[in-house]
């Protein structure tokens, strides 16, 4: 989480965490660094999809409905 937090804000690249752990204190770790998007596993196509478009997407703009 430490190495993606740095590269997001040495590249401005966009994060998308995967994980496999459930609880609550992963995820907050994980919010905590700003990611673009969280999956847990197993996650479905639809939603891997969906992440990575929230990923490319200009920070701010929201998602057309």
């Amino acid at each position: 989480m430490e190495a993606a937090r740095l590269v997001r804000e040495r590249c401005a690249v966009q994060v998308v965490f995967v994980t496999g752990q459930g609880d609550a204190a992963t995820r907050e770790r994980a919010m905590a660094g700003g990611p673009a998007g969280y999956l847990r596993k197993p996650f479905t196509p639809e939603a891997l999809v969906a992440a990575v478009r929230a990923a490319l997407r200009p920070r701010g703009q929201a998602a057309a409905g």
